[in-house]
């Protein structure tokens, strides 16, 4: 029963397919994101980020309540970074990989610094059939991840210290067959 329950579902899936590939239709499906109720859209966040590079660019002192608001993110959205993070954040091993300090990072000034980090992102996917028997998953987007250092040994409030952003851009372009599908164990497209 479970094979022909599966050859019934293909057959119909073939036909949907079929005549979709012929009117040239994609159906959306798929796709990942992360905190995007933190911002309006992706301009947003970049116009934010630039405002806030301008300011920590300076020599003027920035507390994270400034930081916050220059981004309009509520605390409890950001990810608190352990030591190791904020020493791979400094030093150019951590995701971001700018090193900033030359492993100068005693375990006095690591207790005077504290990180938060998070991510933004949003990849858009999209099922196109390119004939009956072949269709692709396309995802295009964007993910950016956010780490800011503050330093809290230098006053009531801490003061940001350094932010790094990395990302960018995403696109992404993934094939299948009807014969993949018929050779694996899983009956989905899910993530192809």
């Amino acid at each position: 029963m479970t094979k022909f329950l599966k050859a019934a579902t293909l057959g119909t899936a073939l036909a949907v397919a079929g005549g979709c590939a012929a009117v040239g239709v994609g159906v959306p499906g798929g796709g990942d994101s992360v905190n995007t109720d933190l911002f309006k859209d992706e301009k947003d966040f970049l116009t934010r980020m630039d405002k806030l590079k301008s300011v920590t660019g300076t020599d003027k002192v920035v507390t994270k309540t400034e930081v916050l608001n220059i981004l309009g993110v509520k605390a409890k959205k950001l990810r608190n970074m352990d030591r190791s993070e904020i020493r791979g954040a400094l030093e150019g091993t951590g995701p971001n990989a700018m090193p900033l300090v030359k492993s100068t990072l005693t375990a006095d000034v690591l207790k005077c610094l504290q990180g938060s980090s998070f991510q933004y992102a949003d990849d858009n996917g999209k099922y196109a059939f390119n004939n009956p028997i072949r269709w692709q998953k396309e995802t295009k987007g964007f993910n950016y991840n956010v780490q800011m250092i503050f330093n809290t040994c230098s006053g009531k409030e801490p003061v940001v210290d350094t932010v790094l952003d990395s990302g960018g851009p995403t696109y992404s372009k993934r094939k299948k067959t009807v014969f993949d599908l018929i050779n694996s164990d899983s009956f989905s497209l899910p993530g192809m």
